[in-house]
């Protein structure tokens, strides 16, 4: 599949409409519809490869965060409690500062992260338990060991994060539509 400029214009292009905004999630709609685009799995070390290459590049983190805190402004700012599954925290590389922001906002907080990798998630449990010291009232965690297949859980979430994990699942409809996360 060779994309140009055109493949992202053609027929998503309203000259009354045409905010770079508007063309930006049309392309992103018309990539994921287009059948010819095949999403593959990454191994880990391809996974990797692929973060060491791009954030050396970019400032992803600070990005992702500002975006992210900007849209629970703008949508649950008056909220005080949050219920949040990271879904692929790994160490917790982005949920640390997010966790961190929201209690310097005075929030409180019930995280649950989940990621296959047991290494991973014993770094995320130490940062937690850290955090839970200076936030004893405010912060409560569970950290578990398992795939997204295998986890269930009866409560609902206000906040649902997969930032390095939604490449992963070849079918993202049946993924959002998964009954334990009824929020």
């Amino acid at each position: 599949m060779t994309l140009t400029t055109d493949s992202f214009t053609d027929g998503f292009y309203d000259d009354s409409v045409g905010t770079l905004e508007s063309l930006q999630k049309s392309a992103i709609a018309y990539l994921f519809s287009d059948p010819r685009l095949q999403i593959v799995k990454l191994n880990d070390q391809e996974y990797m490869d692929c973060q060491i290459a791009y954030r050396s590049q970019q400032n992803e983190q600070e990005m992702m965060l500002e975006a992210t805190l900007q849209a629970i402004d703008d949508k649950m700012s008056s909220q005080e409690d949050y219920s949040i599954l990271s879904i692929g925290c790994g160490s917790g590389l982005f949920e640390k500062p997010f966790l961190e922001k929201l209690l310097s906002l005075n929030k409180t907080i019930h995280f649950v992260g989940i990621d296959p990798n047991e290494a991973e998630c014993v770094k995320a449990q130490e940062w937690c338990d850290k955090i839970r010291i200076y936030h004893t009232d405010k912060f409560n965690f569970k950290i578990n060991t398992v795939g997204f297949e295998s986890f269930q859980s009866r409560q609902g979430f206000d906040i649902i994060l997969l930032i390095h994990s939604l490449y992963y699942f070849s079918d993202i409809k049946t993924l959002f539509r998964k009954e334990n996360l009824r929020t």
